[in-house]
Parts: structure tokens; C-alpha cells; sequence
């Protein structure tokens, strides 16, 4: 049999498999091979070949600035992954990127006052 253990609706995949006249031992061969012949590779893909991923956005400073003690330079960058499509500087009061930088840098941007969209640029990269 093929490697789908745990996923969903992998009853039904396996009696439907053996009637394949393939018989591949991989969910991947049977799909990649299968695909011209419509022998369920349109429901093996769904099922065991996830095609969603959480963003990754970059977040680049823009600005030199200097305040509460904590100096910032122009083009320090970190990426943050979210599971939040929207932009991360205003999902969760923009924690995620807060400890970006403090976790790669050692600052804290919120202190410094530049946890905002004049100060940082914020790009989707994936």
C-alpha cells in the first residue's frame, strides 16, 4: 500500500486503489503516473499533497533612528512565518515581529517606538 496512514478519507483511497491497474506503492507514483488516465489522481492529490503553506514576510527597517536607548539601522531585517495571511506588524499587536528582532538583534522595536508601517517595510516573500 501506498504511504497515506492518518489522513483523511483513506478508506475509501485504499478500495479504490486496488481496483488501479498500476498498482503503485507510493501515493506520488500512482498520482504522477496515473494523472493522464484520471485513475484518482485528482483525489489523491487533494488528500495526501496539501497545497497550503503559511506566509513568510520579511521586515526590513527603513530609517536610522535612535530612541529609549535602543539605536536602530536602516536595512536590519528579520522574517517572520505566519499564520495570518494579513500583515504582521498589526496581527497580535505585531508580537511576532517584537520577537523577530529581539530573538536576531537584541532590541526591542516596540521600545524604540518604530513597531510601524513609517518605520518598517514590510514584505510577503513566500
Amino acid at each position: 500500500m501506498h504511504d497515506c496512514v492518518g489522513r483523511e478519507k483513506v478508506g475509501a483511497i485504499h478500495s479504490r486503489w486496488k481496483s488501479c491497474p498500476c498498482r503503485h506503492k507510493k501515493a506520488e507514483e500512482h498520482s504522477d503516473a496515473c494523472a493522464q488516465n484520471g485513475n484518482f489522481a485528482d483525489e489523491v492529490d487533494l488528500i495526501l499533497k496539501p497545497n497550503h503553506t503559511m506566509p513568510i514576510f520579511r521586515i526590513t527597517t527603513k530609517h536610522r533612528m535612535q530612541n529609549n536607548g535602543v539605536r536602530i539601522e536602516p536595512g536590519m531585517s528579520v522574517d517572520v512565518v505566519s499564520s495570518q495571511f494579513g500583515n504582521p506588524l498589526l496581527t497580535n499587536g505585531g508580537q511576532p515581529v517584537i520577537d523577530a528582532f529581539m530573538r536576531i538583534y537584541g532590541i526591542d522595536i516596540k521600545r524604540a517606538g518604530a513597531l510601524s508601517m513609517a518605520y518598517l517595510d514590510v514584505e510577503r516573500i513566500g
